[in-house]
């Protein structure tokens, strides 16, 4: 599985350079506080990214109301959730999945943000995997998220409901250019348990 960022006429990138994990973006670089493009922060780097040494460069959201979980192999959960991820195929590759059975309610929901990052030309455009199996899933969203003026978070993608028991890409996303901004997984929690929906 993985997750690619590209602006079209470019050839810079930011890489974190901690292989295999959800870390790579194509044409982005990494901005500070100040909104400012770090010196020395773009590079050449690969396509591919995705959980294997950890969640950077995202973290979990401190305001929502439970966390995702980085996991391999299957669910805790029978009849919902991969059996296994979409990069290697096995039980021995990692992905992302919130966990909806106990304590967990209807309509809690979790989120992953990324780091800040800038655009240097009129077009972002990104793809993802996830998986949304089980009889009772809720809802996935994926938000841009500005760092600056009156925008707030704005929703580029979401799916809800059962999808089947597969790894799905999300297709090419887009949006417009963006000075400073942050992708946010947000994972909605569905009626019952069986609603584990997992991303790479």
């Amino acid at each position: 599985g993985w997750v690619r960022v590209t602006w079209p006429g470019s050839t810079l990138a930011y890489n974190y350079r901690m292989s295999k994990s959800l870390n790579k973006f194509d044409l982005c670089r990494q901005v500070d506080a100040n909104q400012t493009a770090i010196a020395g922060s773009t590079e050449p780097c690969s396509s591919v990214a995705t959980f294997e040494n950890g969640i950077t460069p995202f973290t979990q959201d401190k305001t929502d109301n439970f966390d995702w979980t980085r996991s391999s192999g299957g669910t805790s959960s029978r009849s919902t959730g991969p059996a296994q991820d979409h990069t290697y195929g096995n039980s021995s590759g990692y992905y992302m999945y919130i966990e909806t059975s106990s304590p967990r309610v209807v309509g809690q929901k979790a989120r992953l943000i990324s780091s800040v990052f800038s655009t240097e030309s009129s077009t972002c455009k990104f793809l993802f995997w996830y998986h949304m199996y089980g009889g009772t899933i809720g809802t996935l969203n994926v938000y841009i998220r500005r760092q600056s003026g009156l925008y707030g978070d704005q929703l580029i993608w979401t799916k809800k409901g059962n999808q089947g028991n597969q790894w799905i890409s999300s297709g090419q996303l887009a949006f417009g250019a963006v000075p400073a901004f942050q992708l946010v997984f947000e994972g909605i929690r569905g009626t019952s348990f069986t609603g584990d929906i997992a991303i790479e």
